[in-house]
């Protein structure tokens, strides 16, 4: 079944492990510092959007930034995520430093859209790592689980 691509409201939670190797403070030795973040606290290499801009820990409410509401998928409600809607594609540097990725996607409940679908895909550098199926508004949060990142320089 093909997706209908309607104007969806989507929603896209994540969290992302990046660390680097530098020089500690001992003399002749390395350490690694690892961190996880959320996407919505990065910055992004490139951003298109189906309506308006992409929302930052709030829905895409429309045309305009900052229109949305709470993030939320089947009632329940997120903190942390993107808003965007479909068709939307989203790239970030990773510069080979991060290790693994991990995200919940789903259609927010703000579009009130009924009968539409969409598929969430996740790239890094030009592969497929991870694709959601065919999902509604019916549908509850899908968890990607951890995906992993090592060596890669572009997440999509």
């Amino acid at each position: 079944m093909k997706p209908i691509l309607f104007s969806l409201p989507i929603l896209i939670l994540t969290l992302i492990s990046c660390g680097r190797v530098g020089p500690s403070k001992a003399p002749q030795t390395l350490e690694t510092v690892s961190s996880s973040y959320h996407l919505s606290d990065l910055t992004w290499k490139s951003a298109k959007n189906g309506l308006g801009p992409f929302e930052k820990d709030s829905s895409n409410g429309g045309q305009d930034g900052g229109d949305g509401l709470t993030l939320t998928i089947n009632s329940v409600t997120f903190t942390k995520g993107l808003g965007l809607k479909a068709p939307a594609d989203l790239s970030y540097d990773l510069g080979g430093a991060c290790s693994s990725f991990s995200a919940s996607v789903g259609v927010d409940d703000q579009g009130n859209v009924v009968g539409g679908s969409v598929v969430f895909q996740i790239f890094a550098d030009t592969t497929k790592i991870w694709d959601s199926g065919l999902m509604t508004d019916q549908y509850p949060a899908q968890s990607t689980g951890a995906l992993s990142l090592t060596g890669k320089q572009k997440l999509r």
